[in-house]
This record gives C-alpha cells, sequence and structure tokens, in this order.
C-alpha cells in the first residue's frame, strides 16, 4: 500500500507543473518501475480526483501553446498522436497566418518575392512541416 501512495504523490508531481495525458502519466511511471497493478491504482485515484483534463480539453489546450508557437498543423497533429490526445480541426486561415508570421520573422521580406526568396522560404516552411497550398499560398501573396 506505501507504494501505492508513492505513485500517486509522483502523479501530484507531475500534474503540479504541467498538464500530462494518461498515457504520458503512464510511461513515465513506467520508467520510474511501478507495476502495472500500482500504475493503474494511481490513475484510477487521479481520475476520481479529477486531476487529469478531458482529452479533448488537453488537446485544445496543448495546440493552442503550439499555434502560439508557430507551429504547423502537421507538427501539431503528430505531437497529439504521439501524446495519444485526439486530433483538433484545421484551420487553413490560422495556418496561412502562422506561415506568413515566420516569412516575416525570419527573412524580413516583403510580398512579392522574387525567384531565390521563394526558394528559401519554400526550403524554411517545408522543413517546418507546412503543407503545400499554404507554402503556396505564401509565396504568391501580393501586398
Amino acid at each position: 500500500m506505501q507504494k501505492n501512495t508513492a505513485a500517486i504523490d509522483v502523479v501530484a508531481r507531475f500534474l503540479a507543473r504541467r498538464d500530462y495525458s494518461e498515457y504520458e502519466l503512464r510511461q513515465r511511471l513506467q520508467q520510474k518501475d511501478y507495476s502495472a497493478e500500482e500504475i493503474d491504482a494511481a490513475m484510477e485515484e487521479a481520475i476520481q480526483r479529477r486531476w487529469l483534463l478531458p482529452p479533448e480539453e488537453l488537446a485544445t489546450r496543448v495546440a493552442r501553446e503550439l499555434h502560439a508557437k508557430g507551429k504547423s498543423y502537421r507538427y501539431i497533429a503528430n505531437y497529439l498522436t504521439s501524446k495519444k490526445l485526439p486530433h483538433i480541426q484545421r484551420d487553413e486561415d490560422l495556418e496561412i497566418q502562422k506561415a506568413q508570421g515566420l516569412v516575416q520573422k525570419k527573412f524580413h521580406f516583403s510580398p512579392p518575392y522574387d525567384f531565390e526568396q521563394k526558394k528559401k522560404i519554400l526550403q524554411y516552411l517545408r522543413n517546418r512541416t507546412y503543407d503545400e497550398p499554404t507554402i503556396r499560398t505564401v509565396l504568391n501573396e501580393v501586398e
């Protein structure tokens, strides 16, 4: 029984710093060599105490934070999948705004772009996992 309270204490310490998905917490507890029974008991207690956010709410919150950092929808979807969280709706206008903001911040170019500038922008946005339609929209932008 002492070990079960230790597992729930570890969960409480993790959740005091930031929100985690149930999958992430299970992974963390496994890394700390807790047994499956101890992990299940700790997760059950955390859910009963309502320490864990619903997966949809957590996914929305995480996505909002990543959007603010300029991450692409594809990056966000992969991140949410890795945390076993549900996907969010894609907002095309927001994607274009983020890509434009990144280009302005990185290059200080003004549209219309010449061929060399377009090459640099294309590579930059591809490296940040933006999709081709979004990149084309940014490249064909006219002031």
